[in-house]
């Protein structure tokens, strides 16, 4: 993504995506980019909350080498998104008060280091 990304465009692959593969992974540069892409994620989850579908964000920062071409490191900020829906009560049963996470969710998270605690939104 970058500044110049158009929001609603964006928006529009990222509820495809979500629909078509569970999630989607943003990787932007700086504040605009950033910007930019908050806008297109919650106009995305505005869209997909009519279809009864809800998503979650996991953000991380990245570094990538680019000092061939730019001559220095670069960090990026990595926004995976995927779908997120809540449990039934039945499966939360017996877990001792833990947040329930729903599969799409616990994948996302194991992929993303697993440094995320995420609790369950009802």
């Amino acid at each position: 993504m970058t500044a110049h990304s158009r929001p609603n465009v964006v928006s529009n692959i990222i509820s495809k995506l979500v629909t078509e593969r569970s999630g989607a992974v943003l990787i932007t540069a700086g504040g605009k980019a950033m910007h930019v892409a908050m806008t297109a994620v919650v106009s995305a989850r505005a869209r997909l909350k009519a279809k009864g579908v809800d998503i979650i964000l996991l953000p991380k920062f990245v570094t990538v080498d680019t000092t061939s071409t730019l001559g220095w490191e670069s960090v990026f900020l990595r926004f995976t998104i995927v779908r997120w829906a809540p449990l039934p009560p039945n499966q939360m049963a017996g877990m001792g008060g833990m947040p329930a996470m729903h599969a799409d969710a616990m994948m996302a998270a194991a992929v993303a280091g697993g440094r995320y605690l995420l609790p369950q939104l009802g």
